[in-house]
């Protein structure tokens, strides 16, 4: 409560108190695509921090690989279904969160405008069949139903990008995002999946779990009404020097 204090203090114009935050974040219904590198840490980080219902999309299970950097799993539960596992793993951080899991990816616009209508807020986790055009599908659907999303995001080497946070009828759409960037990408960043390519690089729990939180504090922010870090802009996180390079498009 004594964040939340902080935060009514700072932004008292668009924040309520501390119990009503709370209560917000309790009553809020979020859709993680993906639980993995990204979704794993994700979905920690809005258990702990009191999120009401979360639905999870997700038919993998869990390889050795996985292990250096998706943090709801073990040795124990390779060659189990990733939903199958979480679910008992984040009710023992918080009993109170309703976990609703579905055992298939995110293909069709459709498919966000059936299951993800109730959220509040939609975010890309997943990179099937790679994150821009996951990105679009999700983006679409979210565009029709109007409810906010983040999309676009990734991590790889040394870089990191939380992605595009899209609040419909008030920031830049993630299509806009695309169009403006299909001839103004440098080669060499990050920035690629704007163009459907995937950020593919080494990665380890220190760069999925700070790219996550990153996306955990910008829904929290969303719920909550607070200034938010990712809209109107593509931002990219060079993660040896913890510069910020950011592109913002009109």
């Amino acid at each position: 409560m004594r964040l939340f204090n902080e935060w009514h203090s700072a932004f008292p114009e668009s924040t309520d108190n501390s119990i009503l935050m709370q209560k917000k974040l309790n009553k809020s219904e979020i859709s993680v695509i993906g639980a993995g590198g990204l979704g794993s840490w994700l979905l920690l980080s809005l258990v702990s921090s009191g999120i009401g219902k979360i639905n999870v999309f997700d038919p993998d299970t869990v390889e050795i690989s996985n292990l250096n950097r998706q943090v709801l799993y073990n040795t124990a539960d390779i060659g189990r279904k990733k939903i199958d596992i979480l679910v008992k793993k984040l009710a023992s951080v918080n009993k109170t969160v309703i976990i609703e899991v579905f055992p298939f990816n995110i293909e069709t616009k459709e498919q966000i405008i059936e299951y993800c209508k109730t959220s509040d807020v939609v975010v890309n986790c997943g990179d099937y069949p790679n994150v821009a055009e996951l990105s679009d599908i999700i983006s679409e659907g979210c565009m029709q139903l109007k409810i906010p999303h983040i999309v676009g995001g990734g991590y790889g080497g040394n870089l990191g990008i939380p992605g595009l946070t899209v609040i419909p009828n008030k920031t830049k759409s993630w299509s806009e995002l695309r169009n403006y960037y299909k001839n103004h990408v440098d080669s060499h960043s990050g920035m690629e999946l704007i163009k459907g390519s995937e950020l593919v690089g080494g990665s380890m729990a220190a760069i999925s779990g700070l790219v996550a939180n990153f996306l955990a504090l910008e829904i929290i922010k969303i719920i909550l009404g607070l200034p938010l870090g990712f809209t109107n802009q593509l931002r990219e996180l060079n993660l040896m020097t913890l510069e910020w390079r950011t592109e913002q498009f009109l």
